[in-house]
């Protein structure tokens, strides 16, 4: 029990402290665990080895116990030590990437709070671009090839900015459909193997920014706003059409809640397609519970802005467009046609 506070004081220190955690953690331990990850990932496939690794674990409790006098409280005895040294390890795996420098402090670029009229300026060209992009969408995408090529953009947009130090070429694993979206979420990263699943219920337009943001959730990039800000730029900057039109698709609604974003009729049809299919998956009552644990998770791992992180993505591509004047040259060659 004296691991508990020692933990708690390990982590408020880290907050603090970004810069040694980037250099000890970032940069040294983690890419570590995320090699380790990845091979196990090779070595367990096709099984999830989150999955094998909780079987082994139930199973090796269970033999533990076998033949003892009381057996059932033998085993939650042990199941809650196995329980705290498992959290234990969650820091270490994973999480402290929640105490690394955000990706624009990492790039040097200033996150000052945006100019209206710049947004503005963004949300003209945004609408422009994407109704310039916009391609025909099969219904039933090959996940299996999808994954292969977000996988290419991710590692490329990665190596490209220096922010490779952990990043490994891995697989997503693609649940039963519904399974997750019933709650509104398209996807998740398990911390201690650092293994991504995505849920193919959601709209064939979205699946490839949520396969990106699961992957960069794998490189170590915590914060749900960087991950959508790394998933948009990957995407971007591809050069498959669809994948560009699916990274300007699922931003072009955060934008346009800030300012007017002007959408060709076939664009806002996607758009309505995509919120029609997210509703008849959806259970309000689950999304609730499920965002409001999340909220006090997020915030419990130094995201301030809790749940409305992922929102945050609009003025961290503004910043980035800002101070990135080639990939605003990308944007502005889409919107012309290029």
């Amino acid at each position: 029990m004296v691991g508990v506070p020692l933990h708690v004081l390990v982590l408020w220190g880290s907050r603090s402290m970004p810069g040694a955690v980037e250099s000890i953690y970032g940069h040294g331990l983690f890419p570590l665990f995320s090699a380790l990850d990845a091979r196990l990932d090779q070595l367990a496939s096709p099984l999830s080895p989150a999955l094998a690794l909780l079987t082994l674990l139930l199973a090796g409790l269970g033999w533990s116990v076998r033949g003892h006098e009381q057996p059932k409280r033998r085993f939650a005895w042990r199941l809650f030590i196995a329980v705290v040294l498992v959290g234990h390890a969650f820091p270490l795996c994973w999480g402290w990437s929640y105490w690394r420098p955000a990706v624009l402090e990492r790039k040097g670029i200033s996150l000052a709070p945006p100019q209206r009229a710049d947004l503005e300026a963004t949300g003209i060209l945004l609408g422009t671009a994407i109704n310039k992009a916009r391609v025909e969408w099969p219904a039933d995408p090959d996940w299996h090839d999808l994954d292969r090529r977000v996988d290419a953009a991710v590692l490329a947009f990665l190596r490209a900015e220096g922010l490779d130090e952990a990043a490994q070429s891995r697989r997503i694993r693609f649940l039963p459909s519904g399974v997750m979206f019933v709650g509104g979420w398209t996807g998740v990263t398990i911390p201690w193997t650092t293994e991504g699943w995505v849920d193919p219920a959601v709209d064939p337009r979205v699946l490839p920014v949520s396969i990106a943001h699961e992957k960069a959730h794998q490189a170590g990039f915590a914060r749900e706003s960087d991950a959508n800000l790394i998933a948009f730029l990957a995407l971007l900057r591809s050069p498959d059409p669809d994948l560009r039109y699916a990274a300007l698709f699922d931003l072009a609604p955060l934008f346009g809640a800030q300012v007017p974003v002007f959408l060709a009729p076939e664009v806002q049809k996607d758009l309505v397609e995509a919120v029609a299919r997210e509703q008849e998956v959806k259970v309000q009552v689950v999304q609730e519970a499920t965002e409001a644990v999340y909220d006090s998770y997020l915030k419990a791992n130094a995201v301030e802005p809790g749940i409305d992180d992922y929102d945050v993505v609009a003025h961290l591509v503004q910043a980035w467009l800002s101070a990135r004047p080639d990939d605003r040259a990308r944007l502005e060659a889409i919107a012309a046609g290029d």
